[in-house]
């Protein structure tokens, strides 16, 4: 029988082949599922408070004073106390290695690491692709191809192009354009090139689109569709509270991120005990114009 992964992601959970029993999650998906939640809405007002007074403890009051002794003099042990003496030279060898800059990658546990399991060669090679160079000129000529074969480019129709991919994802790419002071807006600029904001206009957190869909939907059903609710720092975009059911409508974009859809849809399932609906943006979007043709909407 095949187990899942509790998060709501789909993915398997393989058994652990030295206990011979399954996990509830992913390693770390159970922190994604409650990310951004409290400890109140993950555990509970009493556990909750529970955990916190015991994480406010000290080592003494959780241990008693000869263990929390014990423990502290563990933690201040030298790397000659921890691991011996030749395997302590060799590693302060390689992290001295890295601080010199001789390696171009600097940050000494992980180029150690990386000495140590691949050799200085093969770390090379790995350390120059982590550190490739960020280029201007390549990201520029990059906006002329994408803005050449392709209409109405947005932002995130720009960063999902298969040309800029190959350059980074969109978060190396914000990262390293903000570490060099440049903006995304301006370099297109001077390209004599505009990002389109594409056909959807925001109010809050719902766009223009979702709220036609909405409302539409909401008048061949007969249901009255809440589009300010809130399930904590979540929101959907439709709740039916009669039939405890929330609306998603599926924008251009969400084969993209079916996972991450699937976890937020989790963990809002879980606080509120709602189901969900999803509508297909395009698809009720040329539905709404085939009745507007016809002059019934």
């Amino acid at each position: 029988m095949k187990r899942y992964c509790e998060c709501g992601c789909g993915g398997e959970i393989v058994k652990n082949k030295w206990t011979n029993k399954y996990a509830k999650f992913i390693r770390a998906h159970n922190n994604i599922m409650w990310k951004g939640f409290k400890l109140e809405d993950r555990h509970g007002e009493e556990k909750a408070q529970k955990i916190k007074n015991k994480q406010s403890k000290s080592y003494e009051e959780r241990f008693g004073f000869k263990i929390a002794k014990e423990m502290r003099k563990k933690q201040s042990r030298t790397l000659e106390e921890k691991f011996g003496k030749q395997k302590a030279i060799n590693m302060k060898k390689n992290m001295s290695k890295a601080k010199k800059g001789n390696l171009p990658w600097n940050k000494g546990k992980k180029v150690g690491s990386l000495l140590k399991n691949y050799g200085e060669k093969k770390a090379q090679e790995i350390i120059k692709k982590r550190t490739k160079p960020f280029d201007i000129n390549v990201l520029k000529q990059t906006l002329e191809n994408v803005f050449k074969y392709e209409n109405n480019v947005t932002k995130g129709k720009f960063y999902k192009n298969k040309f800029v991919l190959k350059i980074g994802t969109d978060n190396t790419i914000r990262d390293k354009l903000k570490h060099k002071g440049f903006v995304l807006e301006e370099i297109a600029n001077q390209c004599n090139l505009q990002f389109s904001r594409g056909n959807v206009t925001h109010f809050g957190n719902i766009g223009k689109n979702e709220i036609e869909i909405l409302d539409y939907y909401a008048k061949i059903n007969n249901v009255e569709i809440d589009k300010d609710f809130h399930v904590g720092k979540l929101k959907p975009d439709g709740a039916i509270h009669k039939q405890k059911l929330f609306i998603e409508v599926d924008e251009p974009h969400h084969p993209y991120q079916q996972i991450q859809d699937k976890i937020r849809e989790e963990r809002i399932k879980k606080l509120t005990g709602y189901n969900f609906i999803r509508l297909d943006e395009n698809e009720w979007l040329h539905k709404i114009l085939n009745v507007k043709t016809l002059g019934d909407f």
